[in-house]
């Protein structure tokens, strides 16, 4: 009889525990952004303000593509879609979905940003 009411985990607690250290990674960075905020000179400094792209832009697109796969997958189910001929479905479908979501923030910013 316990065999049956064996605990069974759901799908949603992976993605909740993704999420959360998502959201974790998010405040962690903020909290670094901000630190760097009451430096008043240094080599820190002077290389965020030369590279801020680099430090602040690339982190924030992969987050936000994570915020969004994220999403998808916990409103929407699996993530599962054909690309070209290959089919993406169990893993392989967010982590392509991702990748597709950071190249697209990534391409929109260095359209908007000039890079030096």
């Amino acid at each position: 009889m316990l065999d049956e009411i064996a605990y069974q985990p759901t799908p949603q607690r992976p993605r909740r525990l993704g999420l959360a250290v998502g959201l974790l990674m998010l405040f962690a960075y903020a909290g670094f952004l901000v630190l760097t905020f009451f430096l008043t000179d240094g080599f820190l400094l002077r290389l965020l303000r030369e590279h801020y792209v680099f430090f602040v832009g690339l982190p924030i697109a992969a987050l936000i593509s994570f915020v969004i796969v994220s999403t998808f997958e916990t409103t929407r189910g699996d993530i599962q879609f054909e690309l070209g001929g290959l089919k993406f479905k169990g893993a392989s479908g967010p982590i392509v979905m991702w990748v597709l979501v950071y190249v697209a923030l990534i391409a929109s910013v260095s359209l908007v940003w000039p890079l030096h």
